[in-house]
């Protein structure tokens, strides 16, 4: 399938979701316990100043400050509540939107990692195959569709995710050095989806994977960058934290047993736990229905074509950045001399490799080669012996304007090239 079909079916397959999770977004499902609690200190922020609520006044200062949610998907249901007005297809509508938007840049990180069918198969996986089994607040037994109805901030987690990921990917595949900004901005996505939930840090460890998998020469500065972008989108509300740092205890007090990271018991019990979270999904596949059972397969499959390309990937960065002609390219920018830059001649004019075999410099003599080999080869040339030092140093001005990536044993094509030292 070509890219311009595939985005085409994409685009219509996200216009058509949206369009079909508009209806009875207002009355199906009823209304979940969580989506007011959410929505109220949103709405206090754009109304009064304060994220806070007094649905809870009284315990332990949430009327002043509230705890008990990360602020970025209250903030913007509240935000969708002030400007569209107050009612449940106006907070729903956020949760739409964001299930929407991460259909369409699931289809983009597929299109981008593996090929614009497999970005569109998934993206058809997400919008239309009933692999769970309906019930409660999952009327149609698709995941994705069913988090759109509900105003909750799971479904605004893989927004900023993918987000983060697609800019990584991007900056990756620039030529050089990645942009620092894109790396940066990376990483601050990546802080805004764990504003959206705790569990959105692992956007983190996923671009600290993806570094070290595509530039793993370049790991510790691109991570540096990454870090501050993250660290710099959760410092508001770390600052937030401290000024009521007693009040955030207590209200989170109930919660404590679900943080408890420096107990064994603490990680055997959600790993133990751990199926709970896709019991839906397991109860479809008990029950043999064929979608279930596709998508468990397409996972499987996807991992395995990651894993490979992830693989082909590591094994074309030295081709790609130590390659011959881009050697040349840099040997000849750097050895571009200021008269050549006045009189506006471009710089590959100023760099003349001698192209007669009386005046080639042979290969097999490398830099470390004893001097005299130099002196025997320019004599059987019919150079004079007074051209010898003059010869010698300005190979080795040559040599010291190389690329450091041009060492010896870089692949190089038959015949001569600037990153051939020993021939």
């Amino acid at each position: 399938m070509s890219r311009r079909t595939a985005d085409a079916a994409a685009f219509a397959l996200v216009v058509a979701f949206a369009t079909i999770g508009l209806f009875g977004l207002d009355a199906v499902p009823r209304v979940h316990e969580d989506e007011p609690w959410i929505a109220a200190p949103g709405l206090a922020f754009w109304t009064t100043g304060h994220f806070a609520t007094d649905l809870s006044g009284g315990f332990f200062g949430a009327e002043r400050h509230e705890y008990g949610f990360l602020p970025l998907f209250p903030l913007l249901v509240g935000l969708a509540l002030k400007v569209l007005g107050t009612g449940l297809f106006e907070a729903r509508i956020v949760a739409l939107s964001c299930a929407t938007a991460s259909l369409g840049l699931t289809y983009l990180a597929g299109r981008r990692l593996l090929s614009p069918t497999h970005g569109l198969s998934a993206a058809v996986i997400l919008a239309a195959w009933p692999v769970a089994i309906p019930g409660g607040h999952r009327p149609t037994g698709i995941p994705l569709a069913d988090l759109g109805r509900i105003a909750r901030y799971d479904v605004a987690v893989p927004v900023f995710g993918l987000l983060s990921l697609l800019v990584l990917l991007s900056a990756l595949d620039a030529d050089g050095r990645p942009p620092r900004g894109r790396l940066f901005a990376a990483g601050f996505l990546a802080g805004l989806a764990t504003l959206t939930h705790a569990y959105g840090a692992a956007w983190l460890a996923v671009a600290g994977a993806t570094l070290l998998i595509r530039r793993p020469s370049r790991l510790f500065p691109a991570l540096l960058l990454v870090s501050g972008g993250f660290l710099s989108a959760l410092a508001p509300w770390v600052a937030f934290v401290v000024s009521g740092f007693a009040d955030f205890v207590s209200q989170n007090r109930t919660y404590s047993g679900r943080f408890d990271l420096f107990s064994f018991r603490f990680y055997a019990a959600n790993v133990a736990d751990e199926g709970r979270r896709y019991e839906p999904v397991l109860r479809a596949a008990q029950a043999g229905r064929i979608a279930t059972w596709v998508l468990l397969a397409a996972i499987l499959s996807g991992l395995v074509l990651l894993g490979r390309r992830a693989r082909a990937t590591a094994e074309a960065v030295p081709r790609r950045f130590f390659s011959p002609s881009r050697c040349s390219r840099s040997s000849s920018r750097r050895r571009a001399s200021p008269t050549s830059r006045r009189s506006g001649r471009s710089p590959r004019s100023s760099v003349r490799f001698p192209s007669s075999r009386s005046s080639m410099p042979e290969r097999a003599v490398s830099s470390e080669a004893p001097p005299s080999s130099s002196s025997r080869y320019l004599s059987s040339r019919g150079s004079s012996p007074t051209d010898v030092s003059s010869e010698r140093s300005a190979r080795r001005r040559l040599i010291r304007s190389w690329p450091r990536g041009c060492a010896s044993g870089s692949p190089a094509r038959a015949g001569f090239s600037p990153c051939r030292r020993g021939g």
